[in-house]
């Protein structure tokens, strides 16, 4: 799309994801696993992964013994065998209703069942677990706590309800209390309940006569409530974005000691949290999970973070050094915790609501955003966890695209045509000119010089002259057969991704009059185009990514394809790495993909990004992203160190187990193994493999 100096500029090859670590290290995420690299959203770098298992259902909850784990998995509970974290095998399953939560107790599992209530069940014979009773709470039966006979119901609407389970068949109820809010998570520490009760913040129970529970104290967190947990006197809530931290020795006097959490975003959405010893488990909805150091209550500190679960983190259960987690619709994920993960992917984020992001274009530590009916956005972006308004301009009604040159921004329109502005001072933008554009505006803008050439959403291309800000003037323009998108300027080449039209390639050497050279099909919507030589990077609606060879520009071919499962919006081309956005509104994401071989483009991985991601700036390993509602969105998607492809558990040697694990993959058909990427896996396949790890490294 854009050729930004400090989007194309080159990284250093040991900041790169070399091709040979894409493949590999995806296998390593998922040699034998159920899920491909269409579905697991897992990066390169996630070498601390073991394993996964696609479950059916949402995986909402997780408990584990030994290696045996037991997964709450919407309507039904799962039993998996993880001793070969490689390949999870389920040995049995009980049907349920809506699974919220589980505990483990020996071999009773007791499950939040929804509006089923709690469902206790045996698990003796994990290839056949049993119901032996339940009770059927008024509300939503959400989280559990054990203490001696009797479970604690955080039952939504229902308050809190305490049931005495001494005869599994038959529970009954021995309380309930009515909380001023919905129960969401309860904890329970010797004859005091502390219940997460949503907006209504923290309610501390008196429950030494469980059948006449009374209030000792409340404190009202600034989110929502959503879960808890408590030791050594401190109260540790999931609160909406943030995780408070409370001191409740005093229960009638609860004081605040800290919150942590990094920005407000859905993505960073806390909905479950752990104790163990002085490390908090911070679950999020979105994305993953984080540690937090809690040695120092009053002074948080994060140890490591995984946010690259594509369903989030929903509950997690460690024993040892590996940790089972609960991923939501993308179910079971296996990961070491040996060492504390290092990886977050998003940075930070600067919202411009009420504008619409639609593209972002960077100048050292400056990132100017077009930001539809918000114009342009000027934010400072030099600590990325806290990008900073500089200024704006509120001139412009849609802004879509923006150039900077020097002290000189150029903004494009979709209703009022062309802007030329002083941003010399960043909080003062001023209008140095404007191309009014009568035909529908700009959707996207290059410059060369002092020649701009713009997509113009009625007319075509439209190539105009901007070497006198104050008063510039049109060269010459070329009506398109479809809608322009997005445009690329190479030399004397246009190239335009012109929605059903496909990609079109102009021949500019004469601003006044451009030819068309030749046109390709790209078999839906193409929406965006980047041209590196001979080589053009097509997105399209339909087809994903298109690599097409330009060589001849009358006669372009399309090289290789790579479908993302989504539509695809817009990309940016960085070394042997492709980053392609999505314009879907479910799972939106980021997605790399590895172009060293242009004829067997590969996924490396993808980051969920909640809104879609309209254009994509980059500087180093960081990507600047235009995402839509939004805002600014600042994505590290560094770190992929350099390895040797056959070293496929990244334990720095060559030898059996690695062939083993290729051997699995092979052997099951796995994508993964496609190891000369040509789309099938076969003998060709384990030939190149075997050469590859006879060499070794």
């Amino acid at each position: 799309m854009h050729h930004d100096p400090l989007a194309l500029r080159a990284r250093p090859r040991s900041a790169l994801c070399p091709p040979s670590l894409a493949r590999a290290a995806l296998l390593v995420v998922g040699l034998l696993a159920t899920t491909t690299p269409a579905d697991d959203g897992v990066v390169c770098r996630w070498r601390s992964v073991l394993g996964s298992l696609d479950t059916p259902g949402g995986a909402r909850a997780v408990a584990a013994a030994g290696t045996t784990v037991y997964l709450a998995d919407n309507q039904s509970l799962r039993v998996i065998d993880a001793s070969n974290p490689a390949s999870p095998v389920e040995l049995g399953s009980l049907p349920m209703n809506y699974t919220r939560d589980l505990l483990l107790a020996g071999s009773t599992a007791y499950v939040a069942d929804g509006t089923t209530g709690l469902r206790i069940v045996d698990v003796s014979n994990p290839a056949a677990p049993v119901q032996l009773g339940g009770f059927d709470t008024p509300g939503d039966a959400a989280d559990l706590a054990l203490a001696g006979t009797l479970v604690y119901v955080a039952d939504i609407a229902g308050g809190l309800q305490i049931i005495d389970v001494s005869n599994p068949a038959a529970p009954t109820l021995r309380g309930s209390y009515n909380t001023p809010g919905d129960a969401w998570g309860v904890a329970v520490v010797g004859a005091r309940a502390f219940v997460a009760c949503g907006s209504a913040g923290l309610l501390i129970l008196d429950v030494i006569d469980p059948s006449s529970p009374f209030p000792l104290g409340s404190f009202n967190t600034p989110g929502d409530a959503s879960d808890i947990e408590v030791a050594g006197g401190v109260a540790y809530i999931a609160d909406a974005q943030s995780l408070q931290i409370i001191d409740v020795a005093n229960p009638s006097a609860p004081v605040p000691l800290a919150a942590f959490g990094q920005f407000d975003d859905i993505l960073t959405l806390a909905s479950e949290v752990h104790v163990d010893g002085t490390v908090v488990t911070l679950h999020r909805a979105v994305g993953g999970l984080e540690l937090i150091d809690v040695s120092n209550p009053s002074a948080p500190t994060l140890m490591g973070a995984l946010d690259m679960l594509p369903e989030g983190a929903e509950d997690s259960a460690v024993v040892g050094s590996t940790a089972y987690i609960a991923g939501g619709d993308s179910g079971l994920f296996i990961v070491d915790m040996a060492s504390p993960p290092e990886h977050r992917a998003t940075l930070g984020l600067y919202a411009t609501e009420p504008g619409v992001t639609y593209h972002a274009a960077l100048a050292g530590a400056t990132a100017y955003l077009a930001a539809g009916s918000a114009g342009l956005q000027i934010v400072g972006v030099g600590d990325p966890s806290d990008p900073t308004l500089l200024g704006s301009f509120a001139g412009s009604t849609n802004a879509r695209a923006v150039v900077i040159v020097g002290p000189t921004a150029y903004l494009a329109d979709s209703a009022m045509g062309l802007f030329i502005l002083d941003v010399t001072d960043p909080a003062a933008p001023a209008q140095l000119g404007l191309w009014p554009d009568q035909g529908g505006g700009y959707r996207d803008l290059e410059l060369v010089g002092t020649t701009a050439y713009a997509a113009a959403s009625a007319r075509g291309l439209q190539i105009l002259d901007v070497s006198n800000p104050a008063a510039p003037s049109l060269i010459g323009g070329y009506a398109t057969a479809g809608t322009p998108r997005n445009l690329d300027i190479q030399g004397a080449l246009a190239y335009i991704a012109a929605d059903d039209a496909g990609l079109l390639i102009l021949d500019v050497s004469d601003p006044a009059l451009p030819v068309l050279l030749g046109s390709l099909a790209t078999g839906g919507s193409a929406t965006d185009v980047t041209a590196v030589g001979p080589t053009a990077y097509v997105t399209d609606r339909a087809s994903g990514l298109l690599v097409v060879d330009v060589s001849n520009p009358a006669a372009p071919f399309v090289r290789a394809s790579h479908a993302i499962g989504q539509e695809a919006v817009c990309v940016t081309i960085v070394g042997d790495i492709a980053l392609v956005g999505s314009e879907d509104f479910v799972t939106p994401q980021l997605f790399v993909v590895d172009i060293a071989d242009p004829d067997a483009p590969t996924r490396i991985g993808s980051f969920p990004t909640l809104n879609p991601v309209e254009a994509i700036a980059v500087d180093g390993d960081t990507a600047y992203l235009a995402n839509y509602f939004k805002g600014l969105r600042i994505v590290d998607f560094s770190d992929c160190a350099e390895t040797c492809r056959p070293d496929l558990n990244g334990d720095g040697a060559v030898n059996t187990l690695d062939f083993l694990a290729f051997l699995g993959a092979w052997s099951a058909g796995n994508p993964l193994a496609d190891w000369d990427g040509n789309g099938a896996v076969n003998t060709l396949d384990f030939i190149a493999y075997l050469n590859d790890w006879v060499a070794g490294c």
